[in-house]
């Protein structure tokens, strides 16, 4: 008689280093557990207390010290699981609660550092606009692609759930700009009232309308633009609390769009020259005194190479965190593919935005806070294995 086993295997390694990440080059850990369910009854909830996990069922109460790191549900038609992200978590982005993001699913990208005795199995993931990308501590959004091979980029395996929007992104609504003349609102700088598609009159805050131009000139003093001698990263970066308006206190999107046009206001952003091109920028908190940075990425040069050395990396990020080289962005120029390698101890990491669906013999890496994860959906055919025997 034919049978089929089927169950999702979830192992966890837990460790809590000086930097409070967990450290892919240990094998020292807090804790280390396997768990084997078949999960067809009921959901199962994966908690984190106090440095151990626990399993739930439903009616949880979530506290400081007790947190959801995911649950699983299994299809009843089908050996199909689904991984859910933490019920707890809004799944809405926005500038003010990107604090949250510690708490989420990532995706442990795949690495060519032998030295790093945690390896994962994860297929090699294209980066897709929008994606938000976690080095060691630090993330960055992807908040434009530009790949001149049309038709060839790679579907990933695994879907991330790829938003069309960013985090940071507006959408102005009717009346928040204007296109057209109008004798009763004016610039409050200039003092004119004319406007047009490439010069409109926006209300980005409480404090009135202001003309594009005008916004771009006073944004321009605050902006710096660092010199780059390799020519493959073009760095732009700011205070985050000066970016917005100087009489109240709301920050202003660097990139918005009015109908089907898109506006930046940092000059010359989007590159003339290049024509494989990405665009990071880090997500910090608006009302943080850290400096935000954008990099615009030529992909037609060599390998980008990211790191705390100043000598050997393209982006230099100046933190205990990052290794001296600690990853390595990839574009393939025969299929347009943009990839990111870590390098790094404290790993590489995409932001999961979407459950995941796990099917016969899939299976996943990934890491919710400090803890790591793989679960494996292990489908067992008997028969077949009495043929193989």
């Amino acid at each position: 008689m034919e049978t089929n086993n089927n169950e999702l295997v979830i192992s966890f390694k837990w460790k809590l280093n000086e930097d409070n990440i967990f450290d892919y080059s240990s094998n020292n850990f807090l804790l280390s557990k396997e768990i084997k369910k078949d999960f067809k009854d009921e959901p199962f909830y994966c908690l984190e207390s106090c440095g151990n996990i626990n399993n739930e069922k439903d009616n949880i109460t979530l506290s400081k010290s007790n947190k959801i790191l995911f649950r699983v549900m299994k299809s009843k038609t089908n050996n199909i699981y689904k991984i859910i992200n933490p019920v707890c978590i809004d799944m809405e982005l926005n500038p003010y609660n990107i604090s949250s993001l510690n708490d989420r699913m990532w995706l442990t990208l795949k690495s060519e550092n032998k030295e790093l005795k945690h390896e994962n199995g994860n297929e090699e993931y294209n980066l897709l606009k929008h994606d938000i990308i976690k080095i060691a501590n630090k993330k960055y959004e992807i908040i434009e692609k530009n790949i001149a091979i049309k038709g060839n980029e790679k579907i990933n395996k695994i879907n991330l759930k790829n938003n069309t929007k960013s985090i940071f992104d507006i959408s102005l609504k009717y009346k928040e700009y204007m296109i057209k003349e109008d004798l009763i609102s004016s610039c409050r700088k200039c003092q004119h009232n004319n406007c047009d598609k490439s010069n409109p009159l926006l209300k980005l805050c409480k404090c009135g309308y202001i003309h594009y131009n005008c916004l771009k000139s006073d944004l321009k003093k605050k902006i710096i633009k660092p010199k780059n001698e390799k020519q493959t990263i073009t760095e732009y970066w700011y205070k985050c609390k000066e970016f917005k308006c100087d009489n109240c206190p709301l920050y202003y999107p660097f990139k918005f769009q009015i109908e089907d046009k898109i506006y930046y206001l940092i000059d010359d952003l989007v590159p003339k020259t290049y024509i494989n091109y990405i665009i990071l920028e880090s997500l910090n908190f608006p009302e943080d005194d850290d400096i935000k940075n954008i990099y615009v990425i030529n992909l037609n040069d060599n390998n980008v190479k990211i790191g705390r050395d100043e000598k050997n990396n393209d982006i230099i990020i100046r933190e205990k965190s990052i290794s001296k080289f600690h990853a390595e962005i990839k574009f393939n120029k025969n299929n347009g593919d943009v990839t990111i390698i870590n390098k790094g101890k404290y790993g590489t990491f995409v932001l999961i935005k979407d459950n995941i669906t796990l099917y016969e013999n899939d299976k996943i890496y990934f890491q919710v806070g400090k803890v790591f994860i793989k679960a494996e959906n292990t489908f067992n055919n008997s028969k077949e294995n009495e043929k193989s025997s």
